[in-house]
């Protein structure tokens, strides 16, 4: 579980990160699901009930979506897993990266995640938040 927070954090110091981590164990990860959609990024990341507070509280600078998989399906690009499969992004195009889907596995593959397209069709489905 440290490394998938970690993998969340990007951009967190590793000390900090460890003062961060041990607020959280002292919680509760369990919660509503719901989905954090960070607009900066054009990603979407989906926590079923049993992390569902964690992420939440990963969120409070983001966009906190309530339900179970409720991030958008429109402008989806496809998926990028990090951390051995421990986190699943759900990436976009459009504004603010302007990601197409060679550009969005780039970006997915730099920070040492897998890149899978979504099919064509898959992407129009919903508009986003």
């Amino acid at each position: 579980m440290t490394r998938a927070l970690l993998g969340l954090v990007p951009h967190v110091a590793s000390g900090a990160a460890l003062v961060f981590l041990a607020g959280v164990t002292g919680c509760s990860n369990e919660g509503e699901p719901g989905s954090c959609y960070r607009e900066p990024d054009n990603a979407c990341v989906s926590y079923g009930a049993p992390m569902a507070g964690a992420g939440k509280r990963l969120c409070s600078s983001f966009r906190w979506i309530p339900g179970e998989k409720s991030c958008p399906a429109e402008g989806r690009l496809g998926t990028c897993t990090k951390e051995k499969g421990a986190v699943t992004e759900l990436v976009f195009g459009g504004a603010p990266n302007n990601y197409n889907v060679a550009t969005a596995r780039n970006a997915c593959e730099l920070k040492g995640g897998v890149f899978l397209p979504v099919p064509a069709s898959s992407s129009k489905a919903a508009p986003r938040p």
